[in-house]
């Protein structure tokens, strides 16, 4: 992948934990405005290597999880819907990585 701003953006949002490119509306249109119809080509490219880039890093990461974290990211609710989301995939791996919640299992001698 070569560092486009769209990489940028998604690099900016797995650091957030935020989405902010997959569901942003194209600019308003005008069809007697000329840079309106750019923007909105802008915005189209800027989103499809956005979400491209995202899956493949979703995919990537995906990879070099052992079955175990794979199977634990497949059981969340989110899976079918997320599963090609960068961000989101970094977060279930965060979320699985940080440890079991002391409120569920709290440490002998707590």
């Amino acid at each position: 992948m070569a560092e486009t701003d769209s990489g940028r953006y998604l690099h900016g949002d797995v650091k957030k934990g935020k989405d902010t490119w997959s569901n942003k509306p194209e600019p308003a249109r005008d069809p007697k405005d000329d840079m309106s119809k750019y923007d909105r080509e802008t915005h189209r490219d800027i989103k499809t290597t956005y979400l491209n880039d995202s899956l493949k890093i979703a995919t990537m990461v995906m990879a070099q999880c052992d079955d175990f974290v794979k199977a634990k990211i497949k059981e969340k609710k989110e899976y079918e819907s997320k599963y090609d989301s960068a961000v989101w995939v970094m977060q279930a791996l965060n979320e699985l990585c940080s440890g079991i919640k002391g409120s569920k299992h709290p440490i002998e001698g707590d």
